[in-house]
């Protein structure tokens, strides 16, 4: 599947101190379907809501889009950028990329 995203918001950054933290961020793709994408203890998941208007409280909610393994369980930091290019996605050039400070 090809996929392009076009805003991305940090939910979530690892606790450096607690190994195997989760890095997560909420994103949007070109076609407007929403994703997740998680990085936990090596393992990267991309999931893109099947149906934007279900609530995406259930796992079958979400298709499967892209997984990856760094093969280093206690990895947990990982860039965005890193992120998408170990996953297949990519970012579109006026990509709109919200942190957590930003949040604030």
């Amino acid at each position: 599947m090809d996929v392009e995203l076009v805003r991305v918001v940090e939910t979530c950054r690892p606790y450096s101190a607690m190994a195997g933290t989760l890095r997560q961020w909420e994103a949007t793709d070109a076609e407007g379907f929403f994703l997740l994408l998680s990085f936990k203890s090596g393992m990267g998941t991309a999931h893109r809501l099947k149906d934007n208007d279900s609530w995406g409280q259930r796992t079958d909610d979400y298709d499967l889009v892209a997984e990856f393994d760094t093969g280093d369980a206690a990895e947990c930091e990982l860039s965005l950028e890193e992120f998408c290019r170990r996953a297949g996605i990519r970012l579109a050039e006026s990509v709109v990329v919200v942190t957590l400070e930003q949040r604030q």
